[in-house]
């Protein structure tokens, strides 16, 4: 009986051990005003992140940028700047876009720390924000990533803006339809999305008109942007 106790307490550790880093990710805000944030993934490239980044600066609105190190370079890099300068949040998207899921402790480690040490040689600073491609997560990850002090942030809103069958409509309804307090929208800057910023263009008056602010994730979550 003593043995069959302990076991049922090893096993109980091991397996809640197991399932308890997934209390780590985060997927919505804590603010306590009518907000929402809106997150791109996966630039910068020198087409959407720049329409994206001229819609928000003619509507005064911030937004949070996860980017893929491997798109920061001497082409790219002024454009990184300029994120940063216009007052919206730069976060970790990874380096090469891989799934996480099935990854040791080093691949991990490769892929984020590249990607922090890229985006501190053009801002100065390190993100304390990550989104694992895909919003695929594992143990490995997420202890890895506090072990850091960088915070994982998935979503709550998916326009799937990716998809060749979701049109720019598609994407407004998803975002404003039933728009509620502390939603953490994801979208992309790639290349070939132009519906993204045609959406983007229609949902911000829509938002302000429903009273939402629009604010960066780490005002909507009372964190800090950037590691000290």
């Amino acid at each position: 009986m003593k043995k069959m106790l302990i076991l049922f307490c090893f096993f109980s550790i091991l397996i809640f051990g197991e399932d308890n880093y997934k209390k780590k990710i985060i997927y919505s805000g804590v603010s306590s005003e009518k907000a929402i944030a809106l997150t791109f993934d996966d630039g910068p490239d020198s087409t959407n992140t720049v329409k994206v980044l001229d819609i928000l600066k003619k509507n005064d609105v911030k937004a949070t940028f996860f980017l893929l190190g491997q798109n920061i370079n001497q082409t790219t890099s002024a454009l990184v700047q300029r994120i940063y300068d216009e007052g919206h949040v730069i976060g970790n998207h990874s380096y090469t876009h891989g799934l996480f899921y099935n990854k040791g402790e080093d691949a991990v480690s490769r892929e984020i720390t590249k990607t922090q040490e890229v985006i501190k040689k053009v801002i100065g600073k390190e993100p304390a924000l990550f989104r694992p491609p895909y919003g695929a997560v594992s143990k490995t990850m997420v202890d890895y990533c506090s072990s850091q002090s960088i915070k994982v942030i998935n979503w709550n809103v998916d326009t799937n803006d990716w998809r060749k069958t979701i049109s720019s409509d598609d994407m407004v309804k998803t975002i404003t339809s039933g728009a509620s307090s502390n939603r953490i929208v994801l979208m992309h800057t790639m290349r070939h999305l132009s519906k993204t910023p045609d959406a983007l263009e229609v949902v911000i008056p829509i938002l302000k008109n429903q009273g939402f602010s629009i604010i960066t994730l780490d005002k909507l979550l009372g964190v800090e942007p950037y590691k000290n």
